[in-house]
């Protein structure tokens, strides 16, 4: 029962963030308005995800390994290990947070922006 509760949860924090990355695409809102709810939205969201696993990370490390990481297979590498999945839909869940994750916090090597920050204001990265 639990763990139900707990999927429910991360799937309204999913669906929220859903929400505001499609009011940045329609132009209700900016991506630096939107910024902010989303990472703090997306914070919850890996902290569940923590707890549900007993993982050994904390959502800072996942932040500063994204931050610091310049390519998606060795972020997944370090971070996947973190929560194991018993079945591919649990697993799709895991996926579809480490992707929010991934697309929503900033980078170093994109000058401190986030990958949706960049595609969503017509910039290229170097």
């Amino acid at each position: 029962m639990a763990e139900q509760n707990i999927y429910l949860m991360l799937m309204k924090l999913s669906e929220q963030l859903e929400s505001e990355i499609g009011k940045i695409e329609r132009g209700e809102t900016t991506v630096k308005q939107a910024s902010p709810l989303l990472c703090v939205a997306l914070e919850q969201l890996l902290q569940l995800l923590i707890e549900h696993y007993h993982a050994s990370v904390s959502v800072i490390e996942i932040r500063k390994w994204i931050y610091e990481e310049r390519g998606l297979t060795p972020f997944l590498e370090r971070v996947l290990p973190n929560f194991p999945a018993e079945d591919i839909e649990e697993l799709q869940n895991v996926l579809e947070i480490i992707r929010f994750a991934w697309n929503i916090f900033p980078h170093r090597c994109l000058k401190g922006k986030s990958p949706l920050e960049m595609v969503l204001s017509g910039e290229k990265q170097r």
